[in-house]
């Protein structure tokens, strides 16, 4: 019996030093979780306000590889609209908590978050598409954008930027620049005003080139009514050069060039026309020709295909809608 009890007794003992064990164990692991959770969140939680302060938990080490596979990264306006619209798309997204978009006047900062955390919708497998609009951008101004991406873990990667020119008001909807015969005294262009708004043209000008928009440079002057086309050049009208209604009558001076390899360029910009240089962005361009190979820039400020052909004598550039199609019209 005494030997039962003995057996019993070590046995007791048995548990009561185990579970002293599991008792001091257990709530040192349930502490570190609780830590490294309560430091997931408070690192989530800076990273979602609108400033760029993040209090990094000292657990943390740095990430070995991205959580995000960065397919494309846009910004993009449309004329006569404020808006701007921005959209990406990635590959894959491996520990990805989610977005925000971030804004400067400059392409080195300082940045400024304009957009709420943005969910992440990928997955390590597939990937997302994704689109935000800033409305709270205006006209003819520029604007430079960064994707940050906050992963799950709370470190921060960046993509970016790229920037975009808050669409002008006014395009360029149709040139004419190669009549039968000579063409000087007898080309034009003409102008769009999408908008509801009367425009003053006193601040746009135009500019044109093979090199840059700097072999003759035009001041525009008058207004230009809402929903209204105005059509700047001449100053000769007649069958030749179809008749144009001229609204702003000037030769230009040198005359437009007429396309090929390399091809030519006619842009409009928001700037007086003494100040156009061979670095100054366009609001909207027309690049015509077979090959951009002397590098004009059109309104995103990049170096881009031509925008159409040549239209050959007596042919026109029109535009055919506001997003920038362009065709050759045989009779302007």
């Amino acid at each position: 019996m005494l030997k039962v009890l003995r057996a019993t007794l070590g046995v007791m003992l048995g548990w009561v030093a185990l579970l002293a064990v599991l008792a001091t164990l257990q709530p040192a692991r349930l502490a570190t979780a609780a830590h490294v959770a309560a430091s997931v969140d408070v690192a989530l939680d800076e990273v979602t306000q609108r400033d760029h302060t993040i209090k990094w938990p000292a657990w943390q080490k740095p990430r070995a590889f991205t959580a995000v596979t960065l397919i494309s990264f846009i910004a993009r306006s449309v004329p006569g609209l404020p808006e701007i619209y921005i959209e990406w798309e990635t590959a894959v997204e491996m520990d990805a908590a989610g977005f925000f978009v971030a804004r400067s006047p400059n392409a080195a900062g300082p940045w400024t978050r304009v957009s709420d955390f943005i969910p992440a919708e990928g997955d390590p497998m597939t990937g997302a598409q994704y689109d935000w609009v800033d409305a709270t951008t205006m006209l003819n101004h520029r604007y430079y954008y960064r994707l940050e991406v906050i992963n799950t873990d709370a470190s921060v990667e960046y993509y970016g930027p790229v920037f975009v020119n808050g669409a002008g008001p006014i395009i360029i909807s149709e040139v004419f620049y190669d009549p039968s015969g000579a063409d000087n005294g007898l080309e034009w262009l003409e102008l769009y005003n999408p908008t509801t708004d009367t425009i003053d043209l006193a601040d746009y000008s135009l500019g044109n080139g093979g090199v840059d928009y700097t072999v003759s440079r035009v001041q525009l002057s008058g207004t230009l009514p809402p929903d209204s086309c105005w059509v700047i050049g001449g100053p000769t009208s007649n069958i030749t050069n179809y008749l144009p209604l001229l609204d702003q009558a000037i030769d230009f001076s040198p005359d437009f060039q007429n396309g090929a390899t390399p091809a030519d360029g006619i842009a409009l910009f928001n700037v007086k026309a003494i100040s156009i240089t061979s670095v100054t962005i366009p609001i909207d361009a027309i690049i015509y020709g077979t090959a951009n190979t002397n590098n004009l820039i059109d309104e995103t400020g990049a170096v881009n295909p031509p925008d159409i052909g040549v239209a050959t004598n007596g042919k026109s550039n029109e535009r055919v809608d506001i997003t920038g199609t362009w065709r050759i019209q045989s009779i302007p």
